[in-house]
């Protein structure tokens, strides 16, 4: 059952706008030309930032007062505008609020009379599904691949491994990650298999759960891999620690496709 989040900040434009959440403009003004209502999440705004906002459906923002550009800019195009959220923080891959992670795309909604942000909550997905044929090769995107029981992600450098059958990251972990670092982390520079969309992963040994039809058991917490620092920058394998995903062995196999819903807690046992 979906949930709803909110949080509230300093409301600079009144009125209530709705729309997918999106971090950059580029992106944001796709979207738009596509006909899609568009939240803009920002730092703090610029005047290269103008034209997105004034053509978004609402504007959150970090930083920023009655008198900020944001505020200014928002009033005199009539478009729905919150400053100030506590804790909001802008990342590559969608804003975090407190222990939220709201994904790009998401829903989210901003009601500029209240000064409040609500975003609608829902179990974790799959979002990425990574793999490399050989160790030092790059990762590859794919959209849907084989998992077999026993011995991992058919076509990836360490099918058959006894204990390192597949490994899982989260983008909630990876955006606490991007905080401590002060850059983004492309998610496929950290080499995990499995990309889901937020949540907090198990890690203790032994926990089983699911990624759609397939069975996971966690063996251990995966070490950052070592060449983040040499192709992100330094800093960024320590920002890593605790936060780069599980290693898992495959207790039932099937089809992982994007998409797949994502179940944390313990796996039903026959």
């Amino acid at each position: 059952m979906e949930q709803t989040g909110e949080a509230r900040g300093t409301g600079v434009s009144p009125g209530v706008g709705t729309g997918e959440l999106h971090v950059d403009i580029d992106d944001a003004l796709d979207a738009i030309d596509e006909g899609r209502p568009v939240v803009l999440a920002l730092e703090a705004s610029s005047p290269a930032d103008v034209v997105a906002m004034t053509r978004a459906a609402a504007i959150v923002a970090v930083r920023g007062d009655a008198q900020s550009h944001t505020a200014i800019v928002a009033n005199e195009a009539g478009v729905p505008a919150v400053v100030g959220v506590p804790e909001l923080r802008v990342t590559a891959t969608g804003i975090a609020i407190g222990a939220d992670r709201i994904a790009i795309g998401t829903p989210v909604t901003v009601d500029g009379t209240r000064g409040m942000v609500s975003w609608a909550t829902s179990p974790p997905k799959v979002v990425g599904i990574q793999l490399a044929k050989a160790t030092r090769l790059g990762m590859q995107s794919v959209e849907t691949a084989e998992i077999e029981t026993a011995a991992g992600l058919v076509g990836d450098r360490y099918h058959g491994s006894k204990h390192r059958q597949l490994s899982v990251q989260s983008l909630s972990e990876l955006a606490d990650a991007e905080a401590e670092f002060g850059h983004p982390i492309d998610p496929l520079l950290t080499r995990r298999n499995v990309t889901l969309s937020h949540g907090e992963i198990p890690r203790t040994p032994g926990h089983r759960w699911r990624i759609g039809d397939i069975e996971l058991e966690v063996v251990r917490d995966a070490a950052p891999c070592k060449m983040l620092d040499m192709e992100i920058g330094d800093g960024a394998r320590a920002a890593m620690r605790r936060r780069a995903g599980v290693i898992c062995r495959v207790v039932a196999g099937g089809t992982l496709t994007l998409g797949d819903p994502v179940m944390l807690g313990p796996a039903a046992t026959p």
